[in-house]
């Protein structure tokens, strides 16, 4: 259906989106959204208080959204 050929491109443009962002926002976004990852375990994995961690988080949140519209007006351009 229309809708799953939908769904899959934006799984891929989700995938082109994290592979081109700088590894550790990649890495954090996916242990906090894909794994579900508390801000108190990601604190204790990369050693690092739960305010740097909220900030990790919004840093790597405004580059995803601000990568993934590039990503997705090179898609529809083709």
């Amino acid at each position: 259906s229309d809708e799953l050929i939908a769904r899959a491109e934006t799984q891929d443009m989700v995938c082109m989106t994290v592979a081109n962002l700088p590894q550790h926002y990649g890495e954090v976004l996916q242990k906090k959204y894909v794994h579900g990852a508390s801000v108190a375990e990601l604190s204790a994995e990369l050693d690092l208080s739960e305010d740097a961690v909220k900030s990790l988080l919004a840093r790597a949140r405004h580059a995803f959204r601000a990568t993934f519209e590039i990503v997705s007006q090179a898609a529809r351009s083709t």
